[in-house]
């Protein structure tokens, strides 16, 4: 991983998205627009997950992947270098520009066969309509997105939505010390089963 600061006060920050090459995604952070401005242990975990597990991106070819809670969008547009047919990476509406400039910023790196779309989705406003604007979803990832109890139950109305029973694959990466124990007893009672990987 490398760093540098711009002029506009924003890092842009490379991470390395396979184990063969010394190809990196590049993504700006910025703190000013919020929270998702920044990168998070998960994620960059996630994107290394991927990078060294040949199984679960051979999985990503020619599929649709949505990530939810972007933020830079660095594990979305890490899973597009990897193959799929698309990819939707979302947050709320006010970090959408940092993300649109993320996607320009590694384009020369996804397959043509791969398009990147930026989309603005807040869980506590998503509705069925909007969920069938964006579906058929093959993969949902997110990463460091259940830090807050009071979302958890607009999260998991979303996945709801979006979500194709014994089809749809779910991939989040949650922190232990952030992700309270009520999530997985919520994700439990939804009807979910998860795993540590």
């Amino acid at each position: 991983m490398s760093s540098a600061i711009t002029s506009d006060r924003s890092e842009v920050v490379r991470i390395p998205v396979t184990t063969t090459d010394a190809t990196c995604i590049e993504v700006e952070c910025n703190w000013d627009v919020g929270i998702g401005g920044s990168l998070w242990t998960s994620g960059r975990l996630l994107v290394d997950y991927m990078a060294r597990n040949s199984r679960e991106r051979d999985a990503l070819v020619g599929r649709t992947v949505l990530e939810l809670g972007s933020g830079t969008g660095l594990v979305g547009l890490a899973m597009a270098h990897m193959g799929p047919s698309r990819v939707i990476v979302t947050d709320l509406d006010t970090h959408v520009a940092s993300m649109e400039r993320n996607v320009v910023r590694n384009a020369e790196l996804f397959p043509p066969s791969t398009k990147v779309e930026v989309v603005a989705l807040d869980w506590t406003t998503f509705t069925a309509a909007d969920a069938r604007a964006l579906t058929p979803i093959d993969w949902i990832v997110g990463t460091d997105i259940a830090y807050l109890p009071e979302f958890y139950a607009p999260l998991l109305r979303t996945l709801e939505l979006l979500v194709v029973p014994s089809t749809t694959r779910i991939l989040l990466g949650l922190g232990r010390h952030d992700t309270d124990m009520r999530f997985f007893r919520m994700l439990a009672e939804a009807g979910y089963e998860y795993y540590k990987i």
